[in-house]
């Protein structure tokens, strides 16, 4: 949300930036979805880097962010078996990279009925 608020800040000339790129690639590796979201803005300081999954932690001006977009977000994938990684340097830009499992194949599911009983699902 925060590339297409700066993109929209930018179009309408009121960001300093006036010209980027953001590039979405996707792949399938490992048993993973992987989506890859690169800019070719403003690098990350490593200080940022290193705090920026913290629950509260914001660079936006007082009454402007809670702090917990990305803290909630990264808990909210690991949940789910998944994971963020935010890459940043100087003259690339900063990538985030999600990783999503692909979903494991579903067994073959059979019946059987057992004597004198009622059936029952075998997985």
């Amino acid at each position: 949300m925060n590339a297409v608020r700066k993109m929209a800040y930018i179009h309408e000339g009121l960001c300093e930036e006036k010209k980027g790129t953001l590039t979405i690639q996707t792949l399938e590796e490992n048993h993973q979805s992987v989506i890859g979201f690169q800019d070719t803005g403003t690098v990350i300081s490593r200080e940022i880097q290193k705090r920026m999954f913290e629950p509260f932690f914001t660079t936006q001006r007082e009454n402007k962010g809670t702090g917990l977009g990305l803290f909630i977000s990264q808990k909210i994938l690991k949940e789910h078996g998944s994971k963020i990684e935010i890459q940043s340097k100087e003259g690339k830009g900063t990538t985030v990279i999600l990783y999503f499992p692909l979903a494991m194949p579903k067994t073959k599911t059979s019946s059987v009925k057992l004597k004198n009983s009622e059936e029952h699902l075998l997985c």
